[in-house]
């Protein structure tokens, strides 16, 4: 019972920090759809639930409900910054919080310094959406929503133009001029349509555990989306190799100081070492399409195992960084995945990272050697399929 007080106590403080530092109140859509009468509001998907196998252990969740997924179209309406948080009238809406991190949302702009826009404008801005895996799966996953209700837009918000995003863009079928690019935190606009699906990330859930969980369904979609448009380009996948091993020398970050000397345990087995930034996005696509087997190290490079075969073989080594996102697309995409903890450290911490923020920095950025035994006995235990 006191853990129960103590919880509400927090969420009360937390509601009570938010009137202390924004000057906008947060509504629940339905609260919202009651008082505006300029708002449409469609439903896609109904609210979903999921039941996965283990990651390492039970202390990262496994099974849980996402919310419903929904589209609304909002006359006249004002999406603001890198983040697309759209205001009504100094009002946000809950649903619309990512993840609901409330510690993540910005200040209403000046709708004065607002540009007008002409005709309906896509909104699929939001958090992190300079991210590789994050734009994929989410900001892909919210136009997935539009084209399954097979609605029309003039433009699409967001947040950044990476080479990535565009590529991506390009491969969905987004010609360059519809795409308006936020950039900046101030930045704003006004539309005569302002069409918002919803995130496919939230549900109940959220970031309790380390781990990136984007809706099953919309990821599904976005797999066959770009898979389809990328087999219609004809890339010769006779220069990739079928055992693929991820370099991360090419990442700002979690290098492994140790990596030729790791990768020569896997060359026996014939795996090619690949840099993926040096490879378009349809080439990785395709790479990990033709692959039969897969071993990274935890980080982006894997994000693209979603276009996997079913059955393919994934090993993802971790060092201090324990983050299940890996393995929630190896369930979507139903591979073979096998998490290796090569340094055997106590993983518990990660499925509180909220409470434990200074570990959880240093495991992100940190740079270490995996030892090298370690290796060895997980390709012995896998030497069967490895042999194939």
């Amino acid at each position: 019972m006191f853990f129960i007080k103590n919880k509400l106590f927090l969420f009360l403080l937390l509601i009570f920090q938010v009137f202390l530092i924004y000057s906008f109140s947060i509504k629940s859509l339905t609260e919202i759809l009651s008082e505006a009468l300029d708002i449409k509001y469609e439903k896609v998907l109904d609210t979903y639930k999921f039941n996965y196998y283990p990651f390492f252990n039970e202390n990262h969740k496994r099974s849980g409900i996402f919310d419903e997924c929904f589209i609304l179209h909002i006359n006249q309406g004002i999406v603001q910054g890198s983040k697309g948080l759209v205001f009504l009238n100094d009002t946000l809406i809950k649903e619309m919080i990512w993840a609901k991190r409330i510690d993540f949302l910005d200040q209403p702009q000046n709708i004065d310094n607002s540009k007008f826009i002409l005709g309906s404008v896509a909104v699929i801005a939001q958090f992190a959406g300079d991210s590789y895996c994050h734009f994929m799966h989410e900001a892909l996953g919210r136009l997935a929503l539009l084209e399954m209700q097979n609605i029309k837009y003039d433009h699409v918000y967001v947040s950044y133009l990476k080479p990535f995003v565009y590529e991506m863009l390009l491969l969905w079928g987004v010609d360059f001029d519809k795409i308006i690019i936020a950039n900046q935190e101030n930045s704003i606009i006004k539309a005569d349509t302002l069409i918002l699906p919803s995130l496919v990330i939230n549900n109940d859930e959220n970031f309790k555990g380390a781990g990136f969980h984007p809706h099953p369904v919309t990821s599904s979609y976005v797999r066959d989306k770009l898979l389809n448009s990328v087999l219609k380009l004809d890339i010769d996948t006779s220069k990739f190799s079928k055992k693929v091993f991820i370099s991360r020398k090419d990442a700002p970050l979690r290098k492994i100081i140790n990596e030729d000397e790791v990768f020569e345990l896997f060359k026996p087995y014939g795996f090619v070492r690949y840099e993926l930034s040096s490879l378009t996005v349809s080439e990785q696509i395709m790479l990990m399409h033709n692959a039969d087997m897969v071993v990274g190290e935890h980080g982006a490079g894997l994000t693209n195992i979603l276009f996997c075969k079913p059955a393919t073989l994934v090993v993802e080594l971790f060092q201090e960084l324990i983050d299940s996102s890996n393995w929630w697309i190896a369930n979507i995409a139903q591979l073979k995945y096998f998490p290796i903890n090569t340094l055997n450290q106590d993983d518990s911490w990660a499925a509180d990272w909220k409470n434990n923020i200074q570990k959880m920095n240093n495991a992100w950025s940190c740079s270490m050697i995996i030892p090298l035994d370690q290796i060895v006995k997980m390709i012995d235990s896998l030497k069967t399929e490895l042999y194939l």
